[in-house]
């Protein structure tokens, strides 16, 4: 067998197990970091109508995998119905803005640094927070939108 015992097979075998956890661990949690940056950016274009929060959601979104976009889909459609309710017609206009740039589409590596490119244009801030996925900085910068 390999000229490896069974114990150095056993030992590869939980390294490689724990390794592959590792990986899966953390490309959820940045996942779920760049759908919460996405949701606030939403949030902060639907109630301000700020350019630069409608490029770092359209950025989020570009950057991230067909099911986290259909779940940010729905989280956009789910903020349009509230606003809906409340006779938000503007915010749910800039709203639908949002759903229309990101349903059905696949975007490539040059697509994304083209978004990140434009947000980075936009505001240095909102674009270094999408590169570590830090979705705080919304909180920080509309604390009033978020209280």
């Amino acid at each position: 067998m390999l000229g490896i015992g069974v114990f150095e097979f056993i030992i590869l075998i939980l390294l490689a197990a724990f390794l592959v956890s590792r990986f899966v661990s953390s490309s959820t949690k940045k996942g779920e970091a760049i759908f919460d940056y996405f949701c606030d950016a939403t949030l902060v274009f639907g109630a301000s109508g700020e350019e630069a929060s409608r490029l770092a959601a359209l950025a989020a979104a570009k950057t991230a995998d067909k099911r986290m976009r259909e779940r940010m889909i729905e989280h956009v459609r789910f903020l349009r119905k509230g606003m809906a309710a409340n006779d938000a017609g503007g915010p749910t206009i800039l709203l639908a803005v949002i759903e229309g740039g990101i349903r059905d589409r696949d975007w490539t590596l040059d697509d994304v640094r083209e978004a990140k490119a434009e947000l980075r244009a936009a505001s240095q801030q909102y674009a270094n927070s999408l590169d570590k996925s830090d979705s705080t900085v919304f909180r920080r910068e509309h604390p009033d939108l978020f209280s």
